[in-house]
């Protein structure tokens, strides 16, 4: 005993002590170490927050000097040359525009994903439907029948057996639904609203990213064989319901490419719009006493369609380029981009109606409306008011008297494509109208194509070797219907 107190204990607190104190040291240590690196954490973070702003700062003030420089200007035709260079000095909305497609393109394919995953573990859940299973049991009893209704083994491989066969139906997905008539109507009802609710979001998001993938969804709506029944009606509605921009914008248009206001130009002219598209939108009026249909532009929309193929073009190249496919792709989207700024030129689209009447006007049952020249800019466009209906009903189904109108149609687009060689590209349902007086009346041409005499002459040659089943003729004729590239072809024979 050393002081009143054991050898032990007295060990034991200095040990203790000697141990507290150097755990003591370390974390006072580690805290210290701790405290600098949130300081030069801190101390980094403002010096990277300094470099950015002034890099931000230097790289908006280039952007802007070498725009205030530039001369580039949007061309009225396709120019990919130009576009870029204009587009080059505006680097913030080619970014915005890709952030805004990726995030419209992502929101859509994960919901359909979500959608499609649900249902299909709801048809797979339906195997474990209580009906199902005693089915399933009455099934294996008449397999495998009990002898006795005490023996667990016996007892154990029906169980098993029922439980393996309601598992496999699970992950293959053939379980059966429920025999429940009401039920299952039910569920179809609930399954085709939430399709439709679908087709639905995505016209709102063709909508949402303007006139380049409106005119894509408009395509795709006469093709029910590919994006389905529910989403081709609902696309449909991207033909003639869009929605309106201001009348004060239209009617400043209107002003400023005719020269007065429109209430001194026409005799009377609508307070709302009648109808809307993808490039503009329409108004009915008067003109020296006679009705007229007024379409305006919407405003900004080249340099909409401008950018969008700018960033297609981009990503194109990028794909030819990294993945070797051997289509031409930018070739593709600069023959689409090409069509779309001609639809732009109203002034063109004029001349197109004024040919295309005189050419085919007089056609038994087709009726082309007049066009007013004096009246029509690049961006406003006056013609004769049709009064009519559309040929396809929202079932996308031909009433049973217009079937007269559609061979009539047919004949006019071969006259167009086989004989006269200017043929119109975009005759879809609301392009179509039945006219009072029962004819077939064309209303909108801004897509329209000249076919060369040396076409018009493949096509023939291609239905005489399709018809005398001439196959390796036939094969050579895609070169000269621009179907295949002549090195292509020759390399595939």
């Amino acid at each position: 005993v050393i002081g009143g107190q054991p050898r032990d204990e007295q060990e034991r607190r200095r040990w203790e002590d000697a141990v507290e104190e150097v755990f003591g040291s370390v974390e006072e240590r580690d805290r210290q170490i701790w405290d600098e690196w949130k300081a030069d954490l801190r101390h980094f973070g403002r010096n990277a927050a300094l470099v950015g702003t002034l890099s931000a700062a230097f790289t908006a003030a280039l952007v802007a000097s070498e725009r205030a420089q530039s001369r580039a200007t949007l061309p009225t035709v396709y120019k990919p040359g130009e576009i870029q260079n204009y587009f080059l000095v505006r680097p913030e909305r080619v970014l915005g525009r890709l952030l805004q497609v990726s995030w419209d393109a992502a929101v859509y394919a994960s919901g359909f994903y979500l959608d499609s995953v649900a249902h299909a573990w709801r048809i797979r859940l339906d195997a474990f439907h209580k009906n199902q299973i005693i089915k399933r049991k009455r099934a294996v009893r008449q397999w495998y029948p009990l002898t006795r209704d005490d023996d667990p083994l016996r007892v154990t491989i029906r169980s098993t057996t029922v439980a393996t066969l309601t598992v496999v139906e699970f992950f293959v997905g053939q379980g059966m639904q429920s025999t429940d008539p009401a039920t299952r109507a039910r569920v179809a009802e609930y399954w085709d609203w939430r399709w439709q609710r679908r087709a639905s979001l995505l016209r709102q998001s063709v909508t949402r990213l303007g006139p380049a993938f409106i005119k894509l969804g408009q395509a795709l709506a006469s093709r029910p064989d590919i994006v389905g029944t529910v989403t081709a009606r609902e696309l449909q509605r991207l033909q003639d319901d869009m929605p309106f921009f201001s009348n004060a914008e239209a009617f400043d248009f209107i002003r400023s490419e005719l020269g007065a206001s429109p209430n001194r130009i026409f005799d009377d002219i609508s307070e709302r719009p009648v109808a809307a598209a993808s490039l503009g939108q329409v108004y009915k009026g008067t003109l020296e006493g006679l009705p007229v249909a007024i379409k305006v532009q919407r405003p900004g929309v080249d340099e909409q369609i401008a950018l969008d193929f700018f960033i297609v073009r981009i990503l194109f190249s990028a794909i030819e380029r990294f993945l070797g496919v051997k289509t031409d792709l930018v070739g593709a989207a600069d023959e689409y981009a090409s069509r779309l700024f001609e639809e732009l030129d109203y002034v063109n689209e004029g001349k197109n109606i004024a040919k295309f009447r005189a050419l085919y006007g007089k056609m038994r049952g087709i009726y082309v409306p007049q066009i007013y020249e004096w009246y029509t800019t690049p961006h406003v466009l006056v013609m004769e008011w049709v009064n009519g209906e559309k040929l396809v009903d929202e079932s996308l189904s031909v009433r049973s008297e217009d079937i007269e109108l559609i061979e009539v149609g047919i004949e006019c687009s071969l006259t167009q494509l086989l004989e006269k060689g200017f043929l119109h590209c975009d005759p879809h349902a609301s392009n179509l109208i039945r006219t009072a007086d029962g004819r077939l009346a064309y209303i909108d041409f801004g897509l329209v194509s000249t076919v060369p005499d040396a076409v018009m002459e493949s096509i023939l040659k291609a239905v005489l070797h399709l018809v005398s089943r001439e196959y390796v003729l036939l094969a050579e004729d895609f070169a000269g219907l621009a179907l295949m590239r002549s090195d292509d072809l020759e390399q595939q024979l």
